[in-house]
């Protein structure tokens, strides 16, 4: 099964306030989630971006997002987190041009552990953060309470298909990642002239992280099969 990588530019700040009072409402109340799912679906209906990136993790449409998912009561956290997801893609910027690595993340990944990435920092760039952590890192000024809490709820925030994973990075990731690409260029540029995958994910991570900088933006990556 091919494994792919997207990215889109993302407004963690505008993230972070589309999810807080739904947070907080199904932390305070357990009755809360048919309260989120039918915002959830409502935002679907009249969100077309959402209707395209639903279907495309996952191929989801609207009988049976509607049919499929508990409408009552969750099962388990993953139940809550599928309609959570559909707040995270509203805030997601869908570019004409492709900004994920596509199908040579894995070889770029090797590449950069082989000349002195660590883990942290390969999964910072091909994954990014798990959005458990998103109220302590962004929203900590206007959600203290949030910011306080890890809220574990948001480790299962990604896209209900195969495989799937969603990650995000600030602008302040950004920029870091970018000059340790760049300072990586000299050391990494023999392998990446005998791996053409290699070569191409290091060129579009580049091109993603120039975009995310000139436009102010974080970064969303999402992995699916």
């Amino acid at each position: 099964m091919a494994i792919w990588h997207d990215a889109y530019l993302f407004d963690a700040d505008a993230c972070v306030e589309a999810l807080a009072s739904l947070v907080e409402s199904l932390m305070e109340d357990a009755g809360a989630y048919v309260t989120v799912r039918n915002v959830a679906l409502a935002l679907f209906d009249r969100g077309p971006k959402v209707q395209r990136l639903v279907d495309r993790y996952g191929g989801w449409d609207r009988q049976s997002i509607a049919t499929q998912i508990p409408a009552v009561a969750a099962d388990e956290p993953e139940d809550v987190a599928f309609w959570l997801m559909f707040f995270v893609y509203d805030t997601l910027e869908e570019r004409p041009e492709p900004l994920g690595l596509g199908l040579d993340f894995r070889a770029l990944e090797s590449v950069l552990a082989r000349f002195g990435w660590n883990k942290i920092d390969t999964d910072l760039l091909i994954l990014g953060r798990s959005f458990e952590h998103i109220f302590e890192r962004v929203g900590a000024h206007y959600h203290p309470k949030l910011a306080r809490r890890t809220v574990s709820l948001l480790q299962h925030l990604h896209p209900a298909s195969q495989s799937g994973w969603a990650g995000w990075i600030d602008v302040k990731d950004v920029v870091l990642l970018q000059a340790r690409l760049e300072e990586s260029s000299m050391a990494i540029a023999e392998e990446l002239r005998r791996s053409q995958e290699a070569a191409r994910a290091y060129a579009s991570a580049l091109g993603l992280l120039s975009t995310a900088l000139s436009r102010g933006f974080g970064v969303c990556s999402i992995v699916s099969g």
